[in-house]
């Protein structure tokens, strides 16, 4: 989405014989109300139901206080919602949002403190800063209810406060992010990014820790990255089948500095897919299913998240596939120290998984690539069977002509048949400090043909696309306006007049879709498509 981030759904109808033409945007639901302008371009994930709805997220300001929301509307996106669940108190952000098989939806985010959602209000920790959240998942039915929802808290590692009393923070060292949502065998998976130890229920598992005082940088928690199972009607984690993270203690040099600062995760049938951007000096992170050691990857220099881990994992039998990227970081006085690049989208469509996101001088799939500027926007494709790399292209836009202190920023992508739109922007770094310094601009990359292009056209546009969903030959898009203080959501309808053909997963045979081509986990009363056939269910 972070983008958040953030989930986004790519098409799963595609045009056989004849290139797909967009209609004149339709339909617009519209939010207004001052957006602070340090969460300017942080991605709103969208939803199609299975009813066909569209159910979409957002930041907003109420009563002072930064919180956000949910709502829902047909696909025609008439000016008002037909339910809205507003989330106040505690600076909330929805990270991601995937649909249940009943026409509602599932959410999470981050939180500070405490919120409330409907009738229900969550607790979790506070902290001065943004970043060091609680996470938190909810269930809203297709009536906008929300029938259950669950905080998603850590507690400071005892041993670090035992050996570090005086430098170790109780407060500001720890937090966690719940930044996606995904489906998988069946079950319903969380990815959390997590400090010290992560608890819910009876279940608890621990970070590993660094000691960097000898080097000048303090004592700090690793972040990890875990993959948790959750029930779907309790929302409690019932495991923690998939961690990668440093294993070792704040006495082992040979895991220090290891930190994931962003990742996502997506759900195809058995598989999870997990993208993780990876930091520290000479890290080494492993990868645990159901505590068996599978993997472990090293980075060299990664610095300022430079690395990138793609994981897939089969649900069913624990088989894993790993790849590591390592953009090889190196310190360099003419960039910013403030820029943090991260993966902000991926998704999976056919045989192919698909990342977007942002990088720090060496595209980690390409080093020969480096970015213009402080950093740039990269999309790549890559073989979802052994995780090995397609195509990767790249913004190659120079932010710096707008001042030194810039990033670009990944929020979203649409993908129909060769044809790539990137969405991004370009933002100062105050932006994540300071209301009164703004310097940001909306920016989209496009390619005609993505399987053969190497570079991307760029263009500035008016306002900011943040998310963006694909639902047979509807695409709906989030929009923030430029000067920061409403947004709304819009849909094109694509007429092309070819044959649309469900792209069948070769491994997956027996994918039920419904006739929008939305993914169901089991066949619904009704009209399926099964394997590719039309199936009516009784």
């Amino acid at each position: 989405m972070k983008f958040s981030t953030r989930l986004v759904a790519l098409m799963l109808m595609s045009f056989a014989t004849v290139a797909v033409s967009h209609a004149e945007t339709k339909g617009e639901l519209k939010f207004e109300g001052a957006i602070q302008q340090n969460y300017a371009q942080t991605a709103t994930p969208v939803v199609v139901t299975t009813e066909g709805n569209v159910v979409v997220t957002g930041v907003q300001i109420k009563s002072q206080q930064l919180g956000s929301f949910v709502a829902m509307a047909t696909k025609e996106l008439p000016s008002s919602p037909s339910w809205k669940v507003e989330i106040t108190g505690g600076r909330s952000i929805v990270n991601a949002i995937v649909a249940d098989n009943n026409g509602g939806v599932f959410i999470g985010g981050n939180f500070n403190e405490k919120i409330t959602l409907g009738d229900i209000t969550l607790t979790g920790r506070s902290s001065v800063s943004y970043a060091k959240t609680n996470g938190f998942v909810a269930h809203i039915d297709k009536d906008g209810k929300v029938v259950s929802a669950k905080a998603i808290c850590v507690k400071a590692n005892p041993d670090m406060l035992s050996n570090f009393s005086d430098s170790y923070s109780d407060g500001d060292k720890v937090y966690c992010s719940l930044n996606s949502l995904a489906f998988a065998n069946g079950k319903l998976y969380a990815g959390i990014i997590f400090t010290d130890v992560l608890e819910s229920g009876n279940l608890s598992v621990t970070t590993g820790n660094w000691n960097l005082i000898s080097w000048g940088m303090g004592v700090g928690s690793d972040a990890d990255f875990v993959a948790a199972e959750l029930d779907q009607t309790s929302l409690e984690a019932t495991a923690f089948p998939v961690l990668f993270g440093g294993p070792g203690t704040y006495a082992d040099a040979n895991y220090m500095g290891f930190n994931v600062e962003s990742a996502q995760l997506v759900g195809d049938g058995n598989n999870l897919y997990i993208a993780c951007t990876v930091g520290g000096y000479s890290s080494k992170g492993v990868l645990k299913v159901n505590n068996e050691q599978k993997a472990e990857a090293s980075f060299y220099y990664a610095g300022n998240l430079n690395g990138i881990y793609l994981v897939k994992v089969d649900m069913a039998t624990n088989d894993v596939v790993s790849k590591a990227y390592d953009g090889e970081y190196g310190w360099s006085p003419n960039t910013s120290s403030l820029v943090q690049p991260g993966v902000a989208a991926l998704s999976v469509e056919g045989d192919n998984l698909y990342v977007g996101g942002s990088f720090y001088q060496h595209l980690p799939f390409d080093k020969s690539v480096t970015a213009v500027g402080n950093t740039d926007l990269f999309f790549a494709s890559l073989k979802k069977d052994d995780l090995s790399l397609n195509k990767a292209v790249v913004s190659a836009y120079d932010e710096k002509t707008a001042g030194d202190d810039n990033e670009e920023k990944f929020s979203g992508f649409s993908i129909s048949g060769g044809k790539l739109d990137i969405f991004g922007a370009v933002s100062s770094r105050q932006d994540a400090y300071s209301t009164t310094e703004t310097i940001s601009t909306p920016l989209q990359f496009t390619t005609d043909d993505f399987s053969t292009s190497t570079s991307l056209t760029s263009q500035t546009v008016e306002d900011y696309t943040t998310g963006v969903a694909k639902s047979g030959n509807y695409t709906y898009y989030a929009k923030l306006s430029s000067g920061q203080t409403d947004m709304y959501y819009q849909y094109t309808e694509d007429d092309g007049t070819g044959i649309q053909t469900l792209k069948q997963d070769s491994k997956n045979d027996d994918t039920v879709y419904n006739m929008q081509g939305i993914k169901l986990r089991a066949p619904q009363k009704g009209l399926n498509i099964i394997g590719g056939k039309v199936v009516l269910v009784k």
